[in-house]
């Protein structure tokens, strides 16, 4: 209710500037209500001053709603990194995601090792081979990937932990016997 006060208390008038819209994305996503939290973040990266984070942040709000329309995810991700004139590692990062959930898993594992180069082994590549993993059918190894991303402590509703712990309760308790 604080951090509601306190956006109202910013918006003085101008509800739907991008700042106050952020902000409310912001809560929303927080407070996992991540479909309302979409909801703004389309009309910031929808807008003709959007910025690649505004975009960036829709895309990786929609991997966190199960039924997300694949093409807004899609078109929000690859404009963020076309903002971003292809430099922005955190922004390839939810691209490559974006590209494994809707199974364009060349690109997404091109992006992948591209993160990879530049980052070593991190949470951002974890995720992204736990949902290649995912996508072709190898849940024991998606599994793998998630259960290596790290915690952190204050991380918030939309960090990697939470995405990794997101798609952990969505992979089958007990993987199918291979026949």
């Amino acid at each position: 209710q604080k951090a509601e006060a306190l956006i109202d208390s910013l918006a003085a008038g101008n509800q739907s500037s991008p700042r106050v819209l952020h902000l409310r994305a912001r809560l929303l996503a927080q407070q996992s209500k991540f479909a309302d939290a979409a909801t703004l973040e389309a009309s910031l990266c929808n807008a003709s001053s959007s910025s690649a984070d505004d975009c960036n942040d829709l895309a990786w709000t929609d991997l966190f709603i199960p039924s997300s329309a694949a093409q807004q995810m899609v078109s929000a991700a690859e404009k963020a990194f076309q903002l971003t004139h292809s430099s922005s590692l955190s922004v390839l990062h939810t691209l490559a995601l974006v590209q494994a959930t809707s199974g364009d898993l060349k690109d997404a594992r091109a992006a992948g090792y591209r993160v990879l180069e530049g980052e070593g082994i991190s949470d951002q590549v974890l995720t992204v081979f736990g949902r290649i993993a995912e996508e072709i059918g190898l849940p024991t190894a998606a599994r793998e990937y998630y259960r290596r991303v790290s915690h952190q402590e204050t991380g918030p509703a939309l960090s990697n932990y939470s995405f990794a712990q997101t798609r952990l309760q969505q992979l089958p308790a007990h993987p199918p016997p291979i026949s």
